[in-house]
């Protein structure tokens, strides 16, 4: 006859580093086209509509969230800078 232990262990919530990228060189954007998510968050918008540099209280850019980002380019190549005069 088997017997299975059981504990009464209370589950954890695990913790991760906070995970920081002040000045990434990259402008990045969640939304496929245009920049919906973008307009809505509070982190700071580069020229182009992406995002520059990530607020602390994003819901949506911050790395540790692992979310997905489907624009993302150089800052160095921006292309708002091109039509910048």
């Amino acid at each position: 006859m088997n017997t299975l232990e059981t504990t009464s262990a209370t589950p954890t919530t695990p913790t991760f580093p906070e995970i920081s990228f002040p000045n990434s060189g990259a402008h990045i954007g969640r939304s496929f086209l245009g920049y919906a998510l973008e307009d809505a968050c509070p982190c700071v918008k580069a020229p182009c509509g992406l995002v520059d540099s990530i607020d602390p209280t994003c819901t949506e850019h911050r790395p540790e969230l692992a979310k997905t980002m489907r624009q993302i380019h150089d800052a160095s190549a921006c292309p708002a800078l091109s039509t910048q005069a």
